[in-house]
């Protein structure tokens, strides 16, 4: 079976070579424990699939497998969106505190309140995560409730006009989902299910671990592939909780795609019509951030290379992403937690998707581009190495950039932590003593030092594209 993938002068993708290109990543690269693809287009369908449900378990991965999607969860909560505005029972500009319970308060900003689509288009100002919870690891994120979610809210301060700026936020895509389904008058799970899942005959898919469901669901692991807990988030269910598998999210994009017959199709206008930018303009950028823009310029020429930039454009949809080249256009949403990765991208003008699913906390997300579009190029192999103690001291301290919240990075024995803001604490693993990833959000650090040898700031690299973002490392504080 082939895969014609969106260049035709890329030539064609057997299933075996997808399969070989999976055995690299679970058995070379050690990136998974298990790993599957699905690719459908209007000519066919295919899952390929390689590894195990766990490390302890022989069983195969395969299309029934049913993954964490991690913040692919918000590809459906925005779904539901669409589904109900083209009904008519919502408007995209409806504030969302008309659907929230009375008594409710959301922070408000020169008269104007947050509305549906600002919450779907991650522009509502409100914090990524809420500000009493630590991170996604945060032991309180399983059992954190509803109530303290619109506590935690009610007295914040919003910082910056709504709808003005992009910031990817977990919070939304929660608040969204509770506000539909008090608007559908159910609960999020059941929603989806009545919307989305149960037409579509998406078995696999739900928030909620069914008896039926539990044989089959991978095994979660984190990035070192060392079983772990699965994602539990409580309140923010709707933003990162679901789980599904290879041939569900192909049903999904069966109908994303209108090669399926689905009573989904007239939400897909919706659903990719309203759109704002990612990233501010430039001159806003340089009013706000040129000395951070100069630092960056300055190391490039010191010898730090440019980031790669494959896409010219990027703009966020409801919910998706719109990822530009040229004349053609990449829809994609990416999951990715501390312990399973996801992506699901497609091309409307070919009528072609990819879904790509691991049981290991590492990004898969180039997997997905690339056999989309083959142009797009797979991550580089990064391999960690062993660094003196001495050394990793070096680095430990409090880092803080010129905008956004700062970097903390700790010591883990005879490793380095990172707690990645909104995120969690993952391993900084070194390339060198300069260089180091973390393989879980595909992020860079550089460290630079001064003629006495003191580190003195990292250069966070976030990759696609972005530029390098300095922050200063700060004296430590006087004990007493």
């Amino acid at each position: 079976m082939y895969y014609r993938p969106r260049h035709p002068e890329d030539g064609h993708m057997t299933d075996a070579q997808i399969r070989q290109l999976l055995i690299d990543r679970v058995d070379i690269q050690r990136k998974s424990v298990g790993m599957v693809v699905g690719i459908i287009t209007p000519d066919r369908r295919s899952v390929v699939s390689h590894g195990c449900m766990s490390q302890e378990s022989q069983r195969p991965v395969d299309g029934d497998t049913a993954f964490e999607i991690a913040s692919v969860t918000k590809a459906f909560t925005s779904l539901v969106l669409a589904d109900m505005v083209q009904r008519g029972e919502v408007a995209l500009d409806d504030p969302v505190s008309t659907y929230l319970p009375a008594g409710v308060t959301l922070p408000e900003r020169n008269g104007r309140r947050i509305t549906l689509v600002d919450l779907a288009t991650h522009t509502s100002g409100v914090p990524p995560q809420p500000p009493d919870l630590q991170g996604l690891d945060d032991p309180a994120a399983a059992e954190y409730s509803l109530d303290r979610l619109y506590q935690s809210l009610a007295t914040y301060r919003l910082i910056r006009d709504i709808g003005s700026e992009w910031e990817y936020s977990n919070v939304d895509m929660a608040l969204l989902g509770h506000a539909l389904a008090r608007r559908a008058g159910t609960d999020y799970e059941t929603l989806v299910r009545a919307r989305i899942t149960g037409p579509l005959g998406m078995t696999s898919t739900s928030t909620v671990v069914s008896p039926e469901l539990a044989p089959r669901v991978a095994v979660s692991h984190d990035s070192d592939l060392r079983p772990t807990t699965r994602l539990s988030l409580g309140a923010l269910g709707p933003a990162g909780a679901m789980l599904s598998s290879a041939n569900d999210l192909l049903a999904l994009l069966g109908a994303l795609l209108e090669l399926t017959p689905s009573p989904l199709a007239p939400a897909v206008p919706v659903l990719l019509h309203t759109r704002r930018p990612i990233y501010p303009p430039i001159v806003k950028m340089l009013q706000r951030h040129w000395r951070l823009m100069l630092r960056a310029a300055v190391s490039r020429r010191n010898g730090r290379r440019a980031p790669a930039r494959f896409f010219s454009r990027a703009e966020q949809a409801l919910g998706w992403y719109i990822l530009g080249r040229g004349g053609d256009e990449m829809v994609v949403h990416d999951g990715s937690g501390p312990s399973c990765a996801a992506s699901v991208v497609f091309d409307r003008k070919a009528r072609a998707g990819v879904v790509v699913l691991s049981n290991a906390g590492i990004m898969v997300q180039d997997v997905a581009r690339h056999l989309l579009w083959s142009q797009y190029p797979l991550g580089r192999v990064r391999t960690e190495v062993a660094l003196d103690p001495a050394v990793l001291d070096r680095y430990v301290g409090d880092y803080t950039p010129l905008a956004g919240p700062g970097w903390n990075i700790l010591r883990d024995g005879d490793r380095l932590l990172v707690k990645v803001p909104y995120y969690a604490k993952l391993h900084l693993r070194p390339e060198n003593a300069e260089n180091f990833f973390v393989p879980e959000l595909d992020f860079e650090f550089s460290f630079d030092r001064d003629a006495h040898d003191r580190v003195t700031q990292l250069v966070f690299r976030p990759g696609k594209g972005q530029p390098d973002m300095p922050a200063r490392k700060q004296a430590p504080t006087p004990s007493t």
